[in-house]
């Protein structure tokens, strides 16, 4: 027996990956926002760029979301939902994940990993 399914229409923002809700309250429980700020990160040369806690946190949202190569993080960029629930109004391109993860190098990773592990 099939049951009647309500359809309705709803002026809220949705987003196929709600989950990532949950990866949210993770991270301000254990005051990520706070830690990263408190670490030395490499910085961006330009006036334009987003900030190194934004891409590390559209970095996760997009690996939360399924992305497995730097292509795939533009599901975030493309869904204004995960930007607002990531506290930004637009996300970054792909191709500022790559400069600036191309900023690290085995010096700057061990220092930055070092401070987080601590």
């Amino acid at each position: 027996m099939m049951k009647d399914l309500e359809i309705a229409f709803t002026a809220k923002e949705i987003t196929a990956f709600a989950g990532v809700s949950l990866l949210y309250k993770m991270l301000d429980n254990c005051h990520f926002k706070e830690v990263l700020s408190s670490v030395v990160l490499p910085q961006q040369g330009s006036n334009r760029g987003k900030s190194p806690e934004q891409l590390i946190y559209g970095l996760f949202t997009g690996v939360w979301c399924g992305a497995s190569c730097y292509n795939h993080l533009d599901i975030v960029r493309f869904d204004p939902t995960l930007c607002h629930l990531m506290g930004y109004e637009k996300g970054p391109d792909h191709r500022a994940y790559q400069r600036y993860f191309n900023k690290f190098s085995q010096a700057i990773n061990h220092r930055v990993f070092d401070s987080l592990y601590s």
